[in-house]
Order: C-alpha cells, then sequence, then structure tokens
C-alpha cells in the first residue's frame, strides 16, 4: 500500500463522552506526596531545598539554588553506582561530585567515590543529602559521609558540603518527574 491510497475522509465521533480530571486537591495531594519519596535509580527529579522552596540547578556551568525560572538545568537522573546514589544531568550527561574546595559541582563524566551519594530520612519530613568525604584525595581515605549545605558566595547560593550536621545542613525533597 503506497501512501496515495490512504483514505484520508473525516470519520465521525458517535459517541459522547467526558474525560474526567480529578479535583485540584487530589492533584495537589498527589504532587506533595512525590516530594516525600527517596530518590531511587532511574527516575529523574527535581531537587528542592525545603526551607527556601528554591531547587539545585545546573546554571552557566555552575552548581546553584534557583527559583527554578530561566534558563538553568532543574532536573536530576538518579544513577547507581554499586550501591552509592548519583545524580546526572541528563542534557550534558555529567554527574553532581564536588572538588578540593567542597563545592558541588557538575563536571565528572564517571560515576566515581567523588560523586557518591545517600539519603537520609528525617523526622518530620525531607531528607539529609550525603556525601562521602575522604581526607587523603590521593589514597582516598574514608573519613564517613558530610551533608550537603547552602553557601552564599558572590550573591548565588551554592551547595557544598559541611561539616556540622544538624546546624549547617540543608533538608532536601525530591520531586519525581
Amino acid at each position: 500500500m503506497s501512501l496515495k491510497e490512504i483514505d484520508t475522509t473525516s470519520v465521525p465521533d458517535t459517541e459522547n463522552w467526558t474525560a474526567y480530571t480529578p479535583p485540584s486537591s487530589i492533584a495537589a495531594t498527589s504532587k506533595e506526596c512525590s516530594a516525600f519519596e527517596p530518590p531511587w535509580p532511574g527516575s529523574t527529579y527535581i531537587i528542592r531545598s525545603v526551607s527556601t522552596g528554591k531547587v539545585v540547578a545546573f546554571r552557566k556551568g555552575q552548581i546553584v539554588l534557583s527559583k527554578g525560572d530561566g534558563n538553568a538545568g532543574i532536573c536530576w537522573e538518579c544513577v547507581d553506582d554499586n550501591g552509592w546514589l548519583g545524580f546526572r544531568d541528563p542534557a550534558s550527561y555529567r554527574l553532581l561530585g564536588y572538588g578540593e574546595n567542597h563545592e558541588i559541582r557538575c563536571e565528572a563524566t564517571e560515576h566515581k567515590i567523588w560523586e557518591h551519594f545517600c539519603v537520609r530520612q528525617k523526622p518530620g519530613g525531607g531528607y539529609l543529602l550525603m556525601m562521602t568525604e575522604y581526607d587523603d584525595w590521593k589514597n582516598a581515605a574514608w573519613q564517613g559521609l558530610r551533608p550537603l549545605g547552602i553557601k552564599i558566595d558572590d550573591g548565588l547560593e551554592k551547595l557544598v558540603k559541611v561539616t556540622g550536621w544538624e546546624d549547617k545542613s540543608a533538608v532536601w525533597e525530591f520531586i519525581k518527574v
């Protein structure tokens, strides 16, 4: 059969039906519930600060907190490396990780020890987002986990690993998209 032989006449709709949409309260509830689910490999998330409502964004080569408006990547693919979580920018295919100054960046193309994350649920809601800590970069001497916090640098809110737990760490929500 060729394209010329296809019947292009309209088919009348003989059934009358209505598509039902759930009430806005139900739709809002289902969206809110997704913020309380932990991240899982194979899913994509927006990572949002509970205290500020801002989201982790990849803008002009930097990881910042943003209102989610503008030209920034705010979606993160959750990936797995031997049980460790990682978060990858789908546009650049680069992973969130940290450098020697403990600032979070998005440069790595491979999921290695500097891109390892885990989450810990907090009583009352939200999660701590934690990263591996190594004292000796060359020998990868394991020191434990450190939570992510927020630092203001040149007027931008940036993500950093912090040494204090409750006092400086941020609480996060993972919104599945």
